[in-house]
């Protein structure tokens, strides 16, 4: 079970690096492919590793606002 996790998350990384391509700015719900918690969870939790990496910055200007992506590197 742990390893379709970590597959998982690794296919969402790279279907967020897909939708960002080219783009400066992307809202975070514009990477949902649905608006189950699920979904959700894990795209959120793959924009924290991308942030991790370097690859994404991320604003939220006041709690519960949606919540701005930035592109730094291709």
């Amino acid at each position: 079970k742990k390893d379709d996790i970590v597959t998982f998350d690794e296919q969402k990384l790279e279907e967020i690096r897909k939708v960002m391509k080219g783009k400066i700015e992307l809202r975070f719900s514009e990477i949902l492919k649905s608006p189950s918690p699920e979904e959700k969870i894990a795209a959120f939790i793959s924009v924290l590793e991308l942030i991790k990496r370097s690859e994404l910055g991320a604003e939220q200007k006041k709690n519960f606002e949606e919540i701005v992506l930035t592109s730094i590197k291709s």
